[in-house]
């Protein structure tokens, strides 16, 4: 026989297990030169399968793509190689511009593209998606570009001169609003003038954060994890060679991505060079031992494209559903920062008496307990020793059961 109280205690903490699922997701994004997709049916029908077997290794939410010859072939990756691999993936409206162009797919479970614009430039068009996640409540600007190719003073002039017509959109957006910029950037180093034009807090607050630190020329062997191009020494199929050594490929966000502040935050050392185990500097990706991927994917990466694709992941807040008995008590808690690092503090002042808090994990593990307190009405908790992840707080007070998430990083 069930004692009431624990059965409370049961049904309060599932219900509230249910309200912490609903209030998070954690998105993968994924930039890809595709490397002149594609060039003949020939070589869609080769190289599809080594896409296959990429995209079914990583299963990205939000897929950017360059040199996609027209809009067949653009629809023919989403329905030959997305398709496959998951049915609910989508394309946002492909626009023909000049030399090759982009394509954006994503997870239409979780995204809709409600609007497809361009950014001219002297070269290939940037492109500019407006994505807006199913709840209706995360809208996020995500431009796609593909800046201007080869090293030299008047290709870096060029870039620069690309990255100004982005800068012109993002200065006039609410300084809390959710963008980012993604695909091939071409940058060969740090004093690069389009990459400072993106960075330049002067210039307005529409500017870009990278959260990779490489100081200097990125062509270096120190810096081989964050390499993308190229992943194969030898010529084929109109790709570059030479090895991996350059870092072509970014995922950069705004300032309110890097807070938290507007529902979206970057999720913290999440950018990867997809394959790349830092062991492949001027080899290519291919060559075993590779301890980042299996042989498999690792040659589908050699195969498929001269560069390798960039990830990062996000966190995507959600408006808080509340079901059961967790929703007759729910009191929202004032808990700071969130996400946290190291140490989370929690505002008392609203309540007369304090009994108890516990913290929870996703497994409904309780990690933290505490009984007394000190007449303080702010209560810091050190979640330093926390792995990654999603965390619920129980606060027994005034008689009453309240609740809160959190995420510690």
């Amino acid at each position: 026989m069930h004692h009431p109280a624990r059965l409370f205690g049961l049904l309060l903490v599932c219900s509230f297990f249910n309200f912490t699922a609903q209030a998070q997701d954690t998105i993968h994004m994924m930039s890809y030169n595709l490397l002149h997709y594609y060039s003949s049916p020939d070589d869609s029908a080769t190289r599809n399968g080594y896409f296959r077997t990429i995209l079914k290794a990583t299963h990205p939410d939000l897929l950017a793509t360059m040199e996609i010859i027209d809009d067949n072939t653009s629809l023919n990756f989403l329905t030959q190689v997305l398709k496959t691999v998951d049915v609910h993936y989508d394309r946002a409206p492909y626009i023909n511009g000049y030399d090759t162009n982009n394509s954006f797919y994503f997870n239409s479970t979780k995204f809709s593209c409600t609007k497809t614009e361009v950014v001219k430039t002297t070269l290939r068009d940037i492109n500019h998606y407006y994505l807006i996640t199913k709840t209706g409540t995360d809208t996020l600007h995500i431009f796609v570009v593909h800046l201007k190719a080869s090293s030299g003073a008047a290709n870096d002039a060029q870039r620069k001169s690309e990255s100004d017509s982005i800068r012109k959109v993002t200065n006039k957006f609410a300084s809390n609003c959710n963008y980012l910029v993604c695909g091939d950037f071409n940058f060969y180093g740090e004093t690069e003038g389009a990459y400072q034009n993106l960075k330049d807090t002067a210039l307005g607050h529409g500017y870009f954060i990278d959260p990779i630190t490489m100081t200097g020329s990125w062509n270096n062997s120190a810096y081989s994890i964050h390499h993308t191009q190229s992943p194969r020494v030898r010529s084929f199929g109109g790709g570059v060679n030479g090895g991996l050594d350059d870092r072509f490929d970014l995922i950069l966000y705004s300032p309110a991505i890097k807070n938290g502040s507007n529902g979206i935050q970057y999720v913290s050392n999440s950018t990867i060079s997809y394959g790349n185990d830092g062991n492949h500097y001027n080899d290519s990706i291919n060559q075993q031992p590779n301890t980042a991927v299996t042989p498999a994917i690792a040659n589908a990466l050699h195969y498929a494209a001269d560069h390798l694709p960039v990830m990062a992941k996000f966190y995507f807040q959600h408006p808080v559903v509340l079901e059961g008995i967790a929703a007759i008590n729910q009191t929202t808690i004032p808990i700071y920062p969130n996400p946290v690092q190291s140490e989370i503090a929690i505002d008392f002042s609203k309540f007369k008496r304090v009994q108890s808090i516990k913290i929870y994990n996703l497994l409904n593990q309780c990690v933290y307990s505490q009984a007394t307190f000190t007449p303080n009405w702010l209560l810091k908790i050190d979640v330093s020793n926390l792995i990654a992840g999603a965390y619920f707080i129980q606060l027994q007070a005034d008689q009453k059961m309240h609740t809160a998430n959190f995420i510690k990083q």
